[in-house]
């Protein structure tokens, strides 16, 4: 999709939008992996 948008700014905004919304997941899936896994077995 972003490589048919003619306007080199929108894609600009949606790239960096896109990469927003890829970065947002990271914490929230380590801080869900570190509440499941007992403390005896975290390093």
């Amino acid at each position: 999709m972003i490589a048919l948008i003619p306007n080199l700014t929108l894609v600009a905004i949606f790239f960096i939008v896109r990469q927003v919304l890829m970065n947002i997941a990271s914490p929230i899936y380590t801080a869900f992996v570190m509440e499941a896994v007992p403390d005896e077995e975290k390093g």
